[in-house]
């Protein structure tokens, strides 16, 4: 049986509109709209108002950019006040559904953080893996120069929206008065310190809680430290955004809680997190 922790790639909060067609036990076929909560490379958590089955072969569809994949319902996850969630995987030929390039493995290992920008240009969306000095003109400009694939040159890249609608939008321009920031190949050099004092907001997530927005006091390649007047017992099994923006398409990692120190007199914990490896 495949380990359930284990992922493959990782996963972003993003809003994709799609229309999923399959068919009923009894053989009448359906279409349904259906939006997604996270997606990855291979798979997706989607929103539908209707009840799917255990490994029944769907079909998804994006119209607006004339996409088609082929999918199985892996089974139902929970239900919200817009539908019901359900984890849905794809093909393997399908990886590039969603129109986003993801990380390449073992990125994480050369970086402190993920997140998922969109170039002003193109409008390409792609998980970007940032390394100490990349986040940090990150946080402070919001944006940042990057070499673009598809532009074949530089250009200013900022977070992508939560919610994605139907596609890439066209006609948009670079915001006046961005700040220019000179595109900076990494390398080993870069990376010196072990971990790095900030003051960056996080997300952690956990089976059974709300979703707790913390601030992080440092960070490096492979974990952070943060307070919290939640309880997360050591060895606990979380999911990680960092950098965290509301509204924004954010990036979940799997991680693990290596170290829980009560702070009696403020009311909280300091719990110190190592990321767990992607398969």
């Amino acid at each position: 049986m495949a380990n359930l922790h284990a992922r493959r790639s990782e996963r972003i909060s993003i809003a994709i509109p799609v229309d999923i067609t399959g068919a009923e036990p009894a053989g009448d076929k359906f279409t349904a709209q259906a939006k997604t909560a996270l997606i990855s490379r291979h798979g997706a958590t989607l929103v539908i108002n209707r009840k799917l089955i255990a490994d029944q072969q769907v079909y998804l569809s994006r119209p607006q950019v004339g996409k088609i994949a082929t999918g199985r319902v892996v089974g139902y996850i929970r239900r919200q006040s817009d539908g019901e969630v359900y984890g849905i995987e794809l093909e393997e030929k399908d990886v590039g559904f969603w129109d986003v390039e993801f990380a390449a493995p073992g990125a994480q290992e050369e970086s402190v953080a993920k997140i998922l920008l969109e170039c002003t240009i193109c409008h390409s969306r792609e998980v970007t893996c940032l390394n100490e000095l990349e986040i940090e003109v990150y946080e402070a400009n919001r944006s940042i120069m990057l070499r673009c694939r598809h532009c074949d040159g530089s250009s200013l890249w900022t977070l992508a929206q939560h919610d994605a609608g139907g596609g890439p939008v066209s006609g948009a321009a670079t915001p006046a008065g961005a700040p220019a920031v000179a595109a900076k190949a990494r390398t080993k050099n870069d990376r010196k310190h072990i971990r790095m004092k900030v003051k960056m907001t996080a997300c952690i997530r956990m089976i059974g809680f709300d979703d707790d927005v913390v601030e992080i006091e440092n960070m490096s390649r492979g974990g952070l430290c943060f307070k919290s007047k939640k309880r997360y017992p050591k060895g606990s099994r979380i999911d990680v955004a960092l950098p965290y923006t509301p509204g924004g398409a954010n990036i979940f990692v799997p991680a693990h809680v290596v170290y829980v120190a009560e702070i009696p007199a403020e009311g909280v914990s300091r719990y110190g997190v190592a990321y767990l490896p992607a398969n």
